[in-house]
Order: structure tokens, then C-alpha cells, then sequence
């Protein structure tokens, strides 16, 4: 299963199905330490936040995602 895949298999797990989240919430850290020089930047940042929503809105291709307030910017 390539990166991609695996990120959507987990962040489905969370975001809509809401089963076997402690699995996916290791594996989907795992990935975000193994893989940060492959995944693209904004991918990267919702995963180590554990911004979920937001990864799962971007890796479907959804347009206006909510912005955030890391570092305590609005």
C-alpha cells in the first residue's frame, strides 16, 4: 500500500467511520515521522497537529479549509 492510501485508510478510520482510532492515530503519527521529506507541506502540518479534518479534507481534494490558529495566528 503506498503513503497515500495508508493516510486515507487511517484518517477514514477517524474521520468517518470512528473505529480503531488508537491504530490509526499511531500509525498516522508513524507516517508523518517516517515520511515528512515525501508528504507535501500542508499534509504534513494538519498530521502533526492532528488536525484530522483538515487532513482528510485535503488529501479528498476539498476546497476551503478551515484555516487554524497555529502559533497563535488567526
Amino acid at each position: 500500500m503506498n503513503v497515500k492510501a495508508s493516510i486515507y485508510q487511517h484518517l477514514e478510520s477517524i474521520v468517518v467511520k470512528r473505529i480503531d482510532i488508537q491504530t490509526a492515530l499511531s500509525s498516522l503519527d508513524a507516517i508523518a515521522k517516517d515520511h515528512a521529506g515525501e508528504l507535501p507541506g500542508d499534509l504534513l502540518h494538519y498530521l502533526q497537529r492532528r488536525s484530522y479534518e483538515k487532513a482528510w479534507a485535503w488529501i479528498n481534494d476539498e476546497e476551503n479549509i478551515p484555516r487554524g490558529t497555529c502559533g497563535g495566528k488567526e
